[in-house]
């Protein structure tokens, strides 16, 4: 009962995450493509931001869920 109004007071404040085992590498990986098509990325601009999430980002919190990470 206590879960349930838990998740009640998520969903009236617009807080309530839907339970997720995505990781930030994941996450990020199906990212990168869909914003380099939206906004039209040129190849090296693409290449770039590939190389900087896989060299700074992946290596330490890849692994981490992305429900997880916290500021």
């Amino acid at each position: 009962m206590k879960r349930q109004k838990q998740i009640e007071h998520e969903l009236a404040t617009g807080n309530f995450l839907i339970p997720s085992t995505v990781t930030v590498a994941e996450f990020l990986m199906d990212w990168l493509p869909k914003q380099c098509s939206k906004h039209k990325w040129a190849p090296k601009t693409y290449q770039s931001n590939l190389a900087l999430i896989q060299n700074l980002i992946i290596p330490y919190i890849g692994e981490m869920q992305m429900q997880k990470l916290r500021p």
